[in-house]
């Protein structure tokens, strides 16, 4: 029989980053200009580190062709979420899915180790970016890639994130509020 728990990785995912949103301070005035609490970014970090982790750790230690490529080459042609003729162009070139392939073991395993310093934090949410575009571009895996990205401001260091909203800010014409 069908446990109720046995959903799919993008409804477990949303479980558990709801969970961590839901003690996030909303509504508070001010929260750009001074700290709230990080209960909730601390939440999603450990929710995306160890999905990543755990992640990246399966295939490296139990899918070894992931090593040479050859996992990632037969995903991308995969009739499950095969993602058209760029996905099969690229699946040919043994060279350029190693090093994807690589690309995806490196940064899966490494994300919670590296997101942890706040000087790196904004390059590794960049590279998990790059990834997650590179995977909705070749494969058809649903809304996952996308759900991921809405959460990657929320793992940024908080002054990075001050930083950046600054200088977005202030690049808005002034009707936009810039």
């Amino acid at each position: 029989a069908a446990c109720g728990l046995n959903v799919r990785v993008p409804e477990r995912f949303m479980v558990w980053a709801v969970l961590a949103l839901s003690v996030a301070p909303i509504g508070e005035p001010g929260l750009l200009k001074r700290d709230a609490s990080p209960f909730a970014r601390y939440l999603l970090l450990i929710v995306f580190g160890s999905l990543y982790l755990s992640t990246g750790l399966m295939k490296s230690l139990e899918e070894p062709h992931w090593w040479d490529g050859t996992a990632l080459a037969y995903d991308l042609v995969d009739r499950w979420h095969a993602g058209g003729s760029l996905a099969v162009f690229l699946s040919g070139q043994p060279l350029l899915v190693w090093g994807a392939s690589v690309y995806t073991l490196v940064f899966e395993v490494g994300f919670v180790f590296a997101i942890l310093w706040p000087r790196w934090s904004k390059w590794v949410l960049l590279l998990g970016a790059g990834m997650h575009l590179g995977i909705g571009l070749l494969m058809d895996i649903g809304p996952l890639g996308a759900m991921v990205l809405s959460f990657y401001p929320v793992l940024l260091n908080p002054e990075e994130g001050r930083r950046l909203w600054r200088s977005l800010v202030s690049r808005l014409p002034a009707r936009f509020g810039g």
